[in-house]
């Protein structure tokens, strides 16, 4: 029989495949374990030198808290009131009230606030109560002072 003219012969057996596997996979563990050794022999013959400090960088230590003077507060007068309420009659009712030509009540008895500056106890106010029939009248007050009673006098 004539064999086929595209058909080749089998250049290695099954065996020699298997051969040449084994062979291969050997090489490649042999390769390996040479690469691990030199690699081991060569970092143990490294010095074995700390790292470098770094740079202004002091070391950690435990440190004792510093020992504070004993200060003993002085007492602290409160805050000047910001707000303060000064109420205002006058006999007869009905009278009006002004701060600097300013109307602060149309009509008495009523409250007059004074704000910041102006409810300092120090700050004095000149007010000025009127009424249609009766004499004006004006009053120097200072915040604090309340309630305030003036009593107007009849024109004839």
């Amino acid at each position: 029989m004539n064999a086929h003219p595209y058909r080749t012969q089998p250049v290695l057996s099954v065996t020699d495949h298997r051969v040449l596997l084994y062979a291969l996979v050997a090489a490649m563990t042999a390769a390996l374990l040479f690469a691990g050794i030199a690699l081991s022999l060569a970092l143990s013959r490294m010095p074995e030198t700390p790292p470098p400090p770094l740079p202004n960088v002091l070391p950690v230590r435990a440190m004792e808290p510093p020992a504070c003077p004993t200060v003993v507060a002085a007492p602290v007068a409160p805050p000047s009131a910001t707000l303060v309420k000064v109420r205002l009659n006058s006999e007869p009712g009905g009278a009006s009230v002004r701060e600097d030509g300013v109307e602060l009540c149309g009509s008495t008895p009523c409250d007059i606030l004074y704000k910041g500056a102006d409810a300092e106890p120090t700050r004095a106010h000149v007010l000025t109560i009127a009424r249609r029939g009766f004499r004006t009248e004006t009053l120097a007050l200072r915040p604090p002072d309340s309630p305030i009673l003036v009593t107007l006098t009849r024109v004839h």
